[in-house]
């Protein structure tokens, strides 16, 4: 007989609560707290990214300014087991030549940490966003284990756990685990992206799958489960990042149950497009927790 099994602790699932086209991320966040209380989601994810033109984004006060909107976030995000926050990644050049544009880079980002820290926040996720003219891969990675190590420290005297993300510079996973494990600080983890790690990226001229190095995402997550900290659970149809429900895709989300079994006890936060339709956070759930042999009362430790 193979039984099902059963955590020894609550896994920690929830969402990103961003892409959801509402005014507001406050809103977004109360609008999330109805479904979390009633699934026993004990998670949640929040963004200070500054997207601008991009009305799919919840927005939230830029991370520097003063605002009674972030007591009212604090509030809310202290009453989940597990809450973090996605760093700005669009429009951000650390690795600029221009020196006023990496110096805004690092206000941005050390406001952001700063931030976080005053919300009572576990973790921040950064991308390698941005790049230095005439680099390429392999002069680049050494620039990035520099930058992370620099920003791994700011973090931990913030008291928050760096989570690098498989995106941008570092899309290919065993460039991301490259850096995490050049820097070799508790202090730096992994954000482990499945709709990044699935999809083809075409980058000029060349497909570049982001498992190649280990054959298999199962492969990739018994060889490196051990930094990874947090997932951005999402699907595709294989060849761009569409951010659909799990399981409106094609991914073979198996080594999800592999992970589990392996005693991962991070978040597992979906981050696939809301849009406004927040019943897709309770098919996601129910669609993660059959995969992992769950039942709802099980995986909220009831």
């Amino acid at each position: 007989m193979n039984e099902k099994p059963t955590p020894s602790r609550p896994i920690h699932i929830g969402t990103s609560v961003s892409p959801s086209f509402m005014p507001a991320q406050l809103d977004a966040i109360d609008r999330y707290m109805t479904y979390a209380q009633r699934l026993g989601l004990t998670s949640i994810e929040i963004d200070f990214s500054i997207k601008g033109h991009y009305p799919q984004y919840a927005p939230l006060p830029y991370a520097w300014e003063e605002s009674p909107v972030w007591e009212e976030v604090r509030r809310r995000v202290q009453q989940f087991a597990l809450s973090g926050a996605h760093l700005p990644f669009l429009g951000i050049n650390p690795l600029s030549d221009d020196p006023e544009e990496a110096k805004w880079a690092n206000f941005e980002y050390h406001s952001s940490i700063d931030r976080a820290a005053e919300l009572g926040l576990r973790y921040v996720i950064i991308h390698t966003t941005g790049h230095r003219p005439g680099t390429t891969r392999q002069t680049w990675l050494p620039i990035w284990v520099d930058y992370m190590g620099e920003m791994t420290e700011y973090a931990r005297r913030a008291g928050l756990i760096l989570c690098l993300e498989n995106a941008a510079a570092t899309f290919r996973l065993d460039d991301t685990v490259y850096v995490i494990r050049q820097v070799n600080s508790p202090w730096l983890r992994m954000t482990f992206d499945t709709g990044h790690a699935q999809h083809i990226l075409n980058w000029n001229g060349e497909r570049i799958c982001a498992y190649a190095a280990y054959g298999s995402l199962e492969n990739f997550i018994r060889q490196e489960h051990d930094i990874l900290f947090t997932l951005h659970i999402h699907d595709n149809f294989g060849e761009r990042d569409d951010h659909l429900v799990i399981g409106d895709g094609i991914g073979d989300f198996g080594y999800l149950r592999t992970l589990y079994e392996l005693g991962f006890d991070g978040a597992w936060n979906f981050e696939h497009n809301i849009d406004d339709n927040w019943d897709s956070v309770e098919v996601a759930a129910r669609r993660l927790r059959a995969l992992l042999g769950l039942s709802d009362a099980q995986a909220a430790g009831a």
